[in-house]
């Protein structure tokens, strides 16, 4: 399907472009492959573009948005980085800038699609999920959509790190928004996956894919023995690395224990994960932009969104699930072009880890069954009807109920699988009106067709519908909603639906379709998806078999890329992530730990084995015994081996250390041994943990041979260069830096991270009082601010750019970022 779209542009106007790249956005030029993917767009050529994360994806779209004629409508994932996009728009773009998402009322969606319809707008940010509304599509035709900017594109791979299945339901719709032209862009995709992210979307993609290889990261890998270890090294580099840091967690859990860990190491640090409340997430997000969190211990829900270009060092407790997961959440240190650390830690039992927690993640036989059963519950079979997407898998025991995410995902899959079809998702209400062009249009066939109101209700025929003879279709939905002229009334769309013998999405379709016409008003509230039961093919057996088998195969062959970069150490690691990407460069020189191995590297050797106590089970007794408060078996474990996670310091309780020698299990499984025996007991405190208590047998003694403990084995040494990192010259980097664009290079790097705190007063300042960013102070003014530091009033006003208003009213606020220190 190729885009019917004119383009603005018969050929490429470059002063043009330039000269409304200054006017509108204030940059002299034009970074990296920016104009080689604005030009191809000015000239109606559609396109993918791969640039990494710092590159300037958001220009690529937000410039052409405001040159070529009509709307460009931008589908991104996230509601955080459409926001932070927005926010950071100068004053003419942003006025031409809206956003339609969750957050919005129903009545606010309403008032901005006209707002779009009357040309207020130039750039419109929404979901995926929006696309599935036809009322929006619907808009959305009439609103002359020029080009459709697909943000975040690798969401669209099934197998990919970030698959979102309504990315799948794009390309169904560009038919409805009259095929306008088409740009993908990504920071992470293989050759292989811009295949499949353009036949997904039904376009041929011309590519502009920029170099991967940023010279100011430097990447490195941290072969430890064991968990702890890591802990032990994690604490020793937030200590010594300077600015803002990033450490990637797998789970909610570890995520907290690892805050707290730095926390009472004395490093200022927080907790980050989808389990927290959204003000919760806010005000983390909040601290860690104004450089009052100097380090975010998070799940993989941090990152896309987070706008803070001055990211010092990004820290893998545990690999991630694969290559371009790495990338992408590594790059965003070092935005701000000035060098920063990648490091990966990585244990032995890190493979095993990465495959067992994919098979948690991964959707198997009975997942689907349940969720078809619930399916089949829901939807009769060869119909097509509203589904509860929440309720799949809950009836079928623990093991297959769903998430969210897991559910949408195995929605898709059972579509291709051709077991079912998704429409268009449709409202359970409908909010009508009918108008006297309408009344009139179905009065002489309502009575014709139903005589009195004791008649029967026909199926709506929709040749009738789409005919020239609409009245008739028209005037069995009016008698069917009992509709009245002039009146507001709501109706249940199920009822509807089923009463005249079509789909709700169908339905929904020829209501919009009649209020073009001026029959009647029409409002839709509580869309929920329309699922349609198709008669299971002789093969769908195997259907569903092949995909797990793909799925499978898939994820196995990430992980093995994954652990293949991790466990290398005879080839430069940029060079590794360009080839994985498609990319082949000479060796980096000096920003990776096989080119200029860092002199801070850790041995891979465990700490000394101590031996253990002849009466391990008194020390784990006595241990507990001498604890100030109560505790349960994780936090006894944590003191009795010496764990970095302990909640207690050494000098406070008997015995810290004392079974460091000894493999953890075997310490969890003697004090159960303990309880069993009498020794000590569990009880629930009143808040629901689980915690210990000694019993009277216990303290009167336990006897030697009573518990035995397994030793941990010695692991060995491996040879490692030393060559000094920071000593090692970096020709590249100052190379990245002399490239910077002038307004960052004006800025000492001390008054770049102060600019970037403004920035992010800015915002908050903004969100505080709903105001657009630029009323409340331009960049041009914020550096300024960072480069005069000024630390009164007076000076204050004495920048260009700041009035006697903006000191009365923030002249405090803009001081304290001034005078704030970092950790």
């Amino acid at each position: 399907m190729l885009s019917t779209h004119k383009p603005y542009q018969d050929t490429y106007d470059r002063a043009y472009v330039r000269t409304e790249l200054t006017r509108l956005f204030g940059h002299e030029r034009f970074a990296g492959k920016q104009e080689e993917v604005i030009s191809q767009v000015m000239s109606g050529v559609d396109t993918i573009a791969v640039m990494p994360t710092g590159a300037g994806k958001s220009l690529c779209y937000q410039l052409p948005a405001m040159l070529l004629p009509g709307v460009t409508l931008v589908i991104s994932p996230l509601i955080a980085l459409m926001k932070d996009q927005i926010d950071s728009l100068p004053g003419e773009v942003y006025e031409q800038t809206t956003v339609i998402n969750s957050t919005l009322t129903l009545d606010d969606v309403m008032l901005r699609m006209d707002e779009i319809l009357a040309g207020q707008y130039k750039l419109v940010y929404c979901a995926p999920e929006r696309l599935r509304q036809q009322q929006f599509l619907h808009a959305l035709h009439r609103a002359n959509i020029s080009m459709l900017v697909v943000d975040e594109a690798h969401c669209v791979s099934m197998w990919g790190h970030d698959f979102r299945p309504d990315y799948l339901f794009i390309s169904k719709c560009l038919p409805s928004m009259g095929n306008p032209l088409l740009l993908a862009l990504t920071a992470t995709a293989t050759p292989q996956m811009r295949d499949e992210i353009a036949g997904q979307l039904g376009r041929e993609l011309k590519p502009v894919v920029a170099s991967v290889f940023r010279p100011n990261l430097y990447y490195e890998v941290e072969d430890l023995p064991d968990k702890e270890a890591k802990m032990r090294r994690l604490i020793e580099l937030s200590r010594t690395m300077k600015g803002s840091g990033v450490v990637y967690a797998r789970s909610r859990e570890t995520c907290e224990q690892l805050a707290a860990m730095l926390r009472r190491s004395g490093v200022q640090a927080a907790h980050y994960h989808a389990g927290m409340t959204p003000e919760e997430r806010t005000r983390t997000q909040e601290m860690f932009m104004l450089d009052r969190t100097r380090v975010i211990v998070a799940t993989i829900a941090f990152g896309m969104g987070i706008d803070k270009s001055n990211v010092r060092f990004i820290v893998h407790f545990s690999p991630p699930s694969s290559l371009e997961s790495y990338v992408q959440e590594s790059g965003r240190a070092g935005r701000d072009g000035r060098p920063s650390r990648c490091i990966l830690f990585i244990t032995q039992g890190d493979r095993s880890n990465l495959t067992r927690w994919r098979r948690q993640e991964m959707l198997g036989i009975e997942e689907l069954r349940a969720a078809y059963r619930e399916l089949a519950r829901q939807v009769p079979d060869s119909t097509s009807g509203f589904a509860n997407l929440d309720a799949l898998g809950q009836s079928n025991g623990d093991k297959a109920k769903l998430d969210g995410t897991q559910a949408r995902v195995s929605v898709s899959m059972l579509e291709r699988a051709a077991l079912i079809r998704r429409h268009f998702d449709a409202p359970r209400v409908m909010l009508l009106h009918l108008t006297t062009a309408g009344a009139q249009a179905a009065g002489t066939r309502h009575q014709m067709v139903f005589g009195d109101s004791s008649a029967a209700h026909p199926h709506l025929d929709l040749s009738e519908v789409n005919g020239s003879g609409g009245d008739s279709g028209f005037a069995t939905f009016v008698a069917t909603a009992n509709l009245a002229e002039g009146q507001n009334v709501r109706r249940d769309t199920p009822y509807l639906a089923s009463e005249l013998g079509v789909a709700p999405d169908e339905l929904e379709r020829m209501v919009l379709d009649w209020q073009d016409r001026g029959w009647l008003r029409f409002r839709g509230e509580r869309r929920e998806p329309v699922i349609e039961r198709i008669p299971a093919p002789r093969n769908a057996a195997a259907s569903i078999e092949s995909l797990l088998n793909q799925q499978d195969d898939a994820y196995q062959r990430a992980i093995d890329r994954m652990m293949l970069y991790a466990t290398t150490t005879d080839r430069c690691r940029h060079r590794l992530l360009a080839h994985h990407l498609g990319e082949e460069i000479a060796d980096c020189e000096d920003s990776c730990d096989f080119c200029s191995p860092p002199l801070d590297r850790p041995s891979s050797k465990a700490a000394e084995i101590a031996e253990l106590p002849d009466n391990p089970g008194q020390v784990i007794v006595s241990c507990l015994g001498s604890f100030p408060f109560k505790i349960g078996k994780p936090s006894l474990i944590n003191a009795l081996t010496g764990s970095a996670a302990s909640n207690v310091r050494s000098d406070r309780i008997q015995h810290f250390g004392a079974l460091a020698g000894a493999v953890r299990a075997s310490i969890d499984r003697a004090i159960d041994q303990l309880v069993e025996e009498g020794y000590l007991s569990f009880y629930e405190s009143p808040d629901g943990f689980r915690l210990l208590e000694i019993t009277q047998d216990g303290l009167d003694g336990v006897p030697r041979g009573t518990v035995t403990l397994k030793p941990k084995k010695a692991k060995k040494e491996k040879e490692r260069a030393t060559t000094s990192y920071e000593a090692a010259p970096r020709p590249l980097r100052q190379q990245q830096a002399d490239k910077l664009p002038t307004e960052e290079r004006d800025l000492t790097p001390e008054e770049n991270d102060l600019f970037e705190r403004l920035r992010a007063w800015r915002r908050l300042a903004a969100n505080r009082e709903s105001l657009p960013p630029y009323i409340i102070a331009h960049d041009k003014t914020l550096k300024a601010i960072a480069q005069h530091h000024p630390t009164s009033g007076e000076e204050l006003l004495a920048i260009k750019g700041v009035s006697e208003r903006t000191v009365e009213k923030y002249g405090e606020e803009l001081l304290e970022v001034v005078g704030q220190t970092e950790e």
